[in-house]
């Protein structure tokens, strides 16, 4: 997903990688594929898949291809976490 274009040679690749036995790896070949064929130049990539292509974003990010942050609400989760387990001790 870093990658600056995902190249017509990457895509045939990606193609025989969507038929693998492996199913995380059929499994992440599809989701790149998709996104190839989508916006194969880096530029912007991200942020056109986030509002043209919602669904296909949520995918990526869930599936480990992009690093995502944390929100806000997840950090003050795991620190309130963190202090619960502290004062239960």
């Amino acid at each position: 997903m870093l990658q600056s274009t995902i190249s017509r040679k990457n895509i045939a690749r990606l193609h025989k990688l969507k038929l693998s036995a492996n199913q995380r790896v059929a499994e992440l070949a599809a989701i790149t594929l998709a996104v190839a064929l989508v916006k194969p130049h880096k530029k912007r990539r991200l942020k056109v898949l986030a509002k043209e292509h919602r669904e296909l974003f949520i995918k990526v990010s869930e599936s480990g291809l992009i690093p995502i942050p944390p929100s806000k609400y997840e950090i003050e989760q795991v620190i309130l976490d963190s202090w619960a387990r502290r004062n239960n001790e």
